[in-house]
């Protein structure tokens, strides 16, 4: 996430701290940089992308087919512009497939249409969901009309006894996923069922197999590496939308979801959560308990740690590894096992990547859909896409063309013509805990708690926590450190100046941003510190950070121009037990 960073630019910053309203919280965009991986591996895996995606940008695209769409999105995930006129041929190819009716049942139809669908509810998406709700809906009533009883996906032609093909079953999700991304409903039972078919069909190793009704097929009965792969990272997507990050272990699919720590909003009134769960129970015709993951996923991820080394040495190791990425990034899990599952990959797509930047090294993909997946994967592409809380900050000034209006109205009032937000309940002293173990919460709802608990009821807890605040300042993860300074500048202490200004060099952009506008927030200079000699305040932001993947080598100028002017106007300003020169107090 971007953390406090405010979605509304510089411009309307300004505006908003010369009101003295609030900070709203946004999404960031997740790169390699944000790994823990070392300067000179990050320089090497932004080069490699370069290098994939420039060669997999020349090359001719199959427009109106599901490797056209894979490929669309990998580039899209690789911030190519939307506007690219491959992107735009193969989007017009996928709009009239559906259209004109590609996808429903038609005689000689391909084998991978399922694939297709899934790859092309992707891949618009991702271009732009909200002018293709139509086309994304069609996607949703075919991928649906195809799913088996059993909850599974297969080819067009099913075979007697099928419940489902493991790979096919992975993209299927892998759609209707996006197309709930897109805010499409897409019904509970299809979770479930799908939930249904992988806890059944996991082997009792953990693994998973391609074809599990295949018993007579050894190849395609026995658990392998890439569909283990599959099975698990598909399990864990039915679980985020059956049951959301944070749901407790024992709650079942009908239950409601609740808040780690019930800051936010009021839990529902007891009588009026059992009419609706009451209600859900009537309407869902399969229900998964959360105990069920708990025994699929365990073992489902020790499988994924001991095949590894098999699945990199199989016949499809570039479409493992995308499955270990997409595995990895919704169970939060750096290693598998005793395995760095991000660098192990690193490393084994660096060696291979060929000297014009293409991956090909599976046996029946093309070099095409082989580079999509190593792209995928690089660029950590599925980490974007695990939810964060919807709920924002609503304050006087946001909602200027609608902008900042949050997704659900029942959590703000209406007071003097304006939107506010329900006074939240919530202790400092423990959100600042949680905040110090940052790997156990959920980050973003934290934050957002802590500037609820700290703008609209207990700012005067901050002064006695600023030890905890100063060593959170200096916390390894830059998510931590840009609530710290945000917590800091709003302790009203003018003596943290100076930690402030340090911060200013902070490595992330995001941060140093963050101890900028804190400064304006302590100094009450709304518009920015001015240099002796200037007209006009330096800017806030560093140039480059509203970039999706700021360079940090942008701010340096920026860096160097804020600390003298704020170590200047600190020296006029600053408490006169810190002067080194008592003559310096000016007589009266």
């Amino acid at each position: 996430m971007r953390g406090l960073v405010s979605i509304f630019g510089v411009r309307a910053f300004r505006l908003l701290l010369a009101g003295w309203c609030l900070l709203g919280l946004v999404p960031r965009v997740v790169f390699a940089a944000d790994l823990d991986v070392s300067v000179e591996l990050q320089q090497k895996i932004d080069q490699s992308l370069a290098r994939g995606v420039a060669w997999l940008k020349q090359r001719p695209f199959r427009h109106g087919t599901g490797e056209g769409s894979l490929v669309g999105y990998a580039l899209l995930k690789a911030k190519v512009q939307p506007d690219a006129p491959d992107i735009i041929r193969h989007r017009d190819s996928i709009l009239r497939r559906i259209q004109d009716g590609y996808y429903t049942d038609m005689p000689g139809v391909v084998s991978i249409i399922n694939y297709e669908a899934g790859c092309d509810a992707m891949f618009l998406e991702s271009l732009d969901a909200p002018s293709y709700q139509e086309q994304l809906t069609k996607l949703r009533d075919f991928l649906i009309s195809r799913q088996l009883e059993a909850g599974g996906w297969y080819y067009p032609a099913v075979p007697v006894g099928a419940t489902g093909d493991t790979s096919i079953t992975q993209y299927a999700i892998l759609g209707l996923w996006a197309i709930h991304r897109a805010g499409i409903d897409v019904p509970r039972d299809v979770w479930a069922r799908c939930a249904k078919y992988l806890s059944t069909t996991q082997r009792g190793e953990g693994g998973f197999s391609y074809h599990p009704h295949e018993i007579q097929n050894a190849d395609h009965s026995r658990s392998t590496a890439s569909m283990t792969a599959a099975g698990y990272g598909t399990a864990l997507i039915t679980q985020l939308l059956l049951f959301g990050p944070d749901a407790a272990p024992q709650e079942s699919a009908n239950a409601l979801p609740r808040k780690r720590f019930g800051v936010l909003e009021q839990l529902p009134d007891k009588e009026e959560e059992a009419k609706k769960i009451a209600a859900r129970q009537a309407a869902d015709k399969v229900s998964v308990s959360r105990e069920t993951f708990k025994k699929m996923l365990p073992s489902a991820e020790a499988a994924v740690s001991r095949f590894f080394e098999d699945g990199l040495r199989g016949p499809h190791p570039i479409y493992f590894l995308y499955g270990c990425e997409r595995a990895g990034a919704i169970s939060g899990h750096k290693e598998f096992g005793a395995v760095n599952w991000y660098e192990t990959g690193v490393d084994f797509l660096l060696k291979r990547q060929a000297a014009d930047g293409s991956w090909d090294i599976s046996g029946n993909y093309s070099a095409e859909v082989d580079t999509s997946f190593a792209i995928l994967f690089l660029s950590r592409a599925t980490k974007t896409l695990v939810p964060r809380p919807k709920k924002r900050l609503v304050a006087g000034g946001l909602l200027v063309g609608g902008r900042g209006l949050p997704d659900e109205l029942d959590t703000v009032s209406v007071s003097g013509g304006e939107l506010k937000p329900h006074v939240p309940k919530g202790d400092v002293d423990q959100l600042l805990a949680a905040l110090e173990q940052p790997s156990e919460v959920n980050l973003p709802e934290v934050a957002q708690a802590l500037i609820e608990s700290v703008s609209l009821e207990k700012p005067d807890e901050l002064i006695g926590n600023l030890p905890r605040l100063q060593q959170l300042v200096r916390h390894p993860d830059a998510e931590v450190r840009q609530v710290a300074v945000w917590a800091l500048s709003r302790s009203g202490d003018i003596r943290q100046v100076p930690l402030l200004i340090a911060t200013l060099d902070d490595p992330d952009l995001y941060v140093a941003w963050e101890a900028s506008m804190g400064l304006c927030v302590v100094s009450r200079l709304p518009l920015g510190v001015t240099r002796a000699g200037d007209a006009e305040p330096l800017p806030i932001a560093p140039p480059g950070v509203q970039d999706d993947n700021p360079d940090p080598a942008q701010g340096a100028g920026w860096r160097t121009k804020q600390k003298a002017a704020w170590d200047a106007w600190y020296q006029r300003v600053r408490p006169y037990d810190e002067r080194d020169n008592r003559r310096q107090i000016r007589p009266k």
